[in-house]
């Protein structure tokens, strides 16, 4: 399991948590410094408390109060400031298949052909639904970022499959980001709340909550400079996770985009030459009340996805295909097609390199389709050269 752990053993213990905060909207949790400073508990009833310290940077001694991006129904995603939404005609963004909705409350990223990234705080497990550009695939497979000192990043990666069975074999993917950060332009995506009207508080000006319908929308924003390290403590479990953050503030920059109840898990893509990669994806907020504040600027903050690049890279390992010697088609896997192949071009003589050894079927390359090539794919029959294993279901 790589030094993970199944969500799965974890969900009855969330789940109490959750159903003690059941009349809110989003969780809130208290927040804490490095030393103490900017403590303060705001959990709904289930004892849950945030902590966070900025690192990498430099920057303040404390990023405040942090809360989760939990919600009661889908939703359109992200808050944008009014006349300032992207239009059909924007496409300098990544494409809408490397993000979607996992069933239940919450984003995700397509990071390669079968897997994708996560938030562990909005719960879910093996067989949840996940949503990419209106297709369901089923998760097969969850790994939970393994703990150091007693603490696991608030991050999984899950393996995907067809809703009827077999690798989901993704068409698009946004890879992991690695590089500095500071200031970069990214481009954020996500399925969940958008903006309501127009709010005020003690906290500051900007826009409530609404729900609406179930889609994926973007934005645009900016990478501040340091990195932050945050503290989420839900029941048993304690989040010690490398964040990025950004801010929303006045208007003025093209399709600023601020976070919402259940965005977390969605990404924050940062372009490199022509590809998008995946730098980060959501999972806090500044404030309480379900609205985003632009005056004074509210600070986002999103899961760096390079900082634990190695480990997820050495999880979401794709399956590679040695090929069976029964093989015709060349699917890595010996079966019904293979035979109806052979089939086709049984007792050909005309079999070359230039016609692909008459498409595969003469695998004795030796020119014709006979009782040799039979006696081969019947000896292999149901083989398949898939690794790991699950690239043969």
């Amino acid at each position: 399991m790589h030094g993970g752990r199944d969500l799965l053993e974890e969900e009855s213990s969330l789940q109490r948590a959750w159903r003690g905060a059941a009349a809110a909207r989003n969780m809130a949790y208290g927040g804490g410094g490095a030393v103490g400073r900017c403590a303060r508990e705001l959990s709904r009833g289930a004892g849950e408390q945030v902590r966070s310290r900025r690192g990498g940077m430099g920057g303040r001694a404390c990023a405040g109060v942090l809360f989760l991006l939990l919600g009661a129904s889908w939703a359109w995603a992200l808050v944008l400031h009014p006349g300032q939404e992207p239009n059909s005609s924007w496409t300098d963004r990544p494409s809408n298949v490397v993000v979607g909705s996992w069933a239940g409350g919450a984003s995700v990223v397509v990071i390669s052909p079968n897997w994708i990234v996560t938030v562990r705080h909005t719960g879910g497990g093996v067989g949840t639904t996940v949503t990419i550009g209106g297709q369901g695939y089923r998760v097969a497979a969850i790994y939970n970022e393994p703990e150091a000192d007693g603490k696991t990043a608030d991050l999984r990666v899950c393996r995907l499959e067809r809703l009827e069975g077999g690798p989901a074999n993704l068409g698009a993917w946004a890879p992991l980001y690695t590089g500095a950060w500071a200031d970069k332009p990214t481009v954020v995506g996500g399925t969940g709340w958008g903006r309501g009207g127009a709010f005020s508080d003690s906290d500051g000006v900007g826009y409530s909550w609404a729900a609406n319908s179930d889609a994926l929308r973007w934005g645009t924003n900016k990478i501040k400079n340091g990195s932050v390290e945050t503290w989420v403590s839900q029941g048993s479990v304690t989040y010690k996770t490398e964040c990025l953050e950004m801010d929303f503030d006045q208007p003025g920059s093209t399709y600023e985009a601020a976070l919402a109840a259940e965005d977390s898990g969605g990404g924050w893509f940062v372009k490199t030459g022509e590809a998008w990669q995946a730098a980060a994806m959501s999972a806090y907020v500044e404030h309480d009340a379900n609205a985003s504040r632009y005056s004074p600027p509210e600070l986002n903050w999103g899961v760096r996805l390079g900082a634990y690049a190695s480990w997820i890279t050495s999880v979401a390992v794709e399956p590679g295909c040695v090929r069976p010697a029964g093989d015709v088609n060349g699917d890595c896997v010996v079966n019904a097609a293979d035979l109806a192949a052979l089939a086709s071009a049984w007792l050909r003589t005309d079999c070359t390199a230039g016609n692909g050894w008459c498409g595969g079927a003469d695998l004795g390359l030796d020119g014709r389709v006979d009782l040799r090539d039979l006696a081969t794919l019947g000896g292999q029959w149901l083989a398949c050269g898939w690794s790991p294993a699950w690239g043969c279901d």
